[in-house]
């Protein structure tokens, strides 16, 4: 029987809603305290969900792939090709948004627990973004120099054009931009339970987003507008107008940016950067071969590496993880996204519709940011296709 989470296991609920918060907090956390160990807050949260909400073997499609996936990741220590704390590192950076995901969508939740969850996603979302706009009256508030557990993410102060870069708590301006885009893309998802605040929130939002100049969300987020458009043009004619309306003003918006300031979007060393690792990963998928190199050797998490050894990346999320998992990782992870989507796009709930824009968005963007920069977009884009995918307490 499906464990009907929200009144006979309250607890998971209570964990659950300390994740949303925690996650965009972590890494500012870890920084202000110079231990990388308080990252464990989200390992300790999953794993309570866990106990709490023991998984069943009813999945859907796209849960099937996601644990063929996480399968994938435990196997790979027979073949991998970094040290056993790097690959530990990898394993649980990689999986546990996937296990995220198994988990919630095979709980039963009560609508009012996810109007809860909602809630404060959008208004963590709303204080992310306000204390970005601190930073920009205050830029030393929050950047804290680290120690090497640390990193020095939060040490670094980004800039476009020279125009600084938002980024509020989060490791970068482009993980802020990838979880403001989560959260503008899913505000059909929750504008009615934020009430009044709805409206304000998304304008937060978008100001906030802006300011981060994170390019490729930028992409994504046009990619989810299209897809709102087309989406709610027959289910909610007032949000396509406004996904309409935010397209238009999106790309507007670029346009004149690049006109005014091409080299803010340009950004010929970073562009340069990418095409070097695609030819480098090119050049050497005989050395990748079907099973890869080890999840640990390539994308974010092979930065500043436990084991000392090099960084691969080409942050393109489906290539990363191809170089990392081989063939099968790199088929598996994208038809996970396709299978999701699909089943998001049937589900006909103004949760799960949201969550389909949310992940139109971040499939589109992973082609150029890889998907765990930051870690909370793929967190909280999980989480809520997972609340979308769970079935409501009382039904069958």
């Amino acid at each position: 029987m499906i464990q009907e989470a929200s009144t006979r296991r309250p607890l998971a609920g209570q964990l659950l809603i300390a994740l949303i918060v925690f996650l965009p907090l972590s890494a500012w956390l870890v920084s202000f305290f110079g231990t990388s160990g308080l990252s464990f807050g989200r390992d300790i949260l999953l794993l309570g969900l866990i106990i709490t909400l023991p998984l069943t073997l009813r999945f859907r499609p796209a849960a099937w792939v996601a644990l063929l996936l996480l399968i994938n990741l435990v196997l790979s220590y027979f073949w991998r090709g970094e040290e056993l704390n790097q690959w530990l590192r990898a394993v649980r950076y990689l999986g546990e948004p996937l296990l995220l995901y198994l988990v919630i969508a095979r709980a039963q939740w009560s609508p009012e627990f996810k109007a809860m969850a909602l809630k404060t996603f959008a208004f963590t979302l709303g204080g992310v973004a306000i204390l970005g706009f601190l930073e920009y009256i205050f830029p030393a508030a929050f950047r804290i120099t680290l120690n090497e557990l640390g990193r020095g993410y939060l040490g670094d102060y980004h800039k476009a054009a020279g125009l600084p870069r938002m980024q509020s708590l989060l490791a970068g301006p482009n993980a802020l931009g990838l979880y403001l885009m989560v959260g503008i893309l899913s505000w059909g998802a929750w504008r009615s339970i934020a009430k009044r605040y709805g409206m304000p929130l998304l304008i937060i939002l978008a100001v906030a987003f802006v300011l981060t100049v994170a390019r490729s969300a930028a992409l994504g987020l046009v990619a989810g507008l299209i897809a709102a458009t087309a989406l709610y043009r027959s289910r909610a004619p007032r949000l396509a107008r406004g996904a309409l309306i935010g397209l238009a003003i999106s790309v507007f918006a670029a346009a004149a940016a690049f006109w005014l300031v091409p080299a803010s979007l340009i950004r010929e060393d970073s562009t340069i950067i990418r095409s070097q690792q695609y030819e480098r990963l090119f050049d050497h998928t005989d050395e990748i071969g079907w099973l890869g190199r080890g999840p640990g050797s390539t994308g974010p998490v092979s930065q500043d590496r436990l084991d000392g050894g090099e960084n691969r990346f080409t942050e393109n999320t489906y290539l990363d993880m191809y170089e990392g998992l081989g063939v099968f990782g790199g088929l598996l992870y994208p038809l996970f996204w396709v299978l999701l989507l699909v089943h998001l796009a049937n589900r006909r709930t103004a949760l799960a519709d949201g969550a389909f824009v949310a992940s139109i968005g971040l499939v589109v963007a992973g082609i150029f940011l890889n998907h765990y920069t930051g870690q909370a977009a793929i967190w909280m884009t999980l989480m809520l296709a997972g609340l979308a995918s769970s079935d409501e307490e009382g039904s069958n």
